[in-house]
């Protein structure tokens, strides 16, 4: 191709590449303002991420908190259940006990006054 017809077809080719500039510097314009927004976006929802598992720490910590106060509370119940059971076993223990040896003393003492000679000065 000679130098004359390269000269022209570049002068022919240079507006439409002068437009082409301009479209990609409005495209690379574009695409940074498309960062500039992906980076705000990514940076509050990761805020936003950051609250809810702030909140869900808060509400399992929560329901720690009331399973070990539901526990306890039924711990307690049972022991004093068990408590109580016992106390009444002892209780019936101790007055069948009292009522056998109130029996045996009685038993023991009616055979001392049978022992006693019927002529005592």
């Amino acid at each position: 191709m000679p130098a004359n017809r390269s000269a022209e077809l570049a002068a022919e080719l240079a507006p439409t590449l002068a437009l082409l500039a301009g479209t990609r510097a409005e495209c690379d314009d574009i695409t940074a303002a498309a960062r500039q927004e992906a980076g705000r976006i990514a940076a509050g929802a990761r805020q936003h991420a950051a609250a809810i598992a702030a909140e869900a720490q808060d509400r399992a910590r929560a329901a720690r908190e009331a399973t070990v106060d539901q526990a306890l509370a039924a711990a307690r119940a049972e022991a004093s259940s068990a408590v109580k059971t016992a106390e009444d076993r002892a209780c019936r223990r101790r007055a069948a006990f009292d009522a056998s040896q109130a029996d045996q003393l009685a038993a023991v003492a009616v055979e001392l006054l049978r022992a006693i000679p019927d002529s005592v000065p």
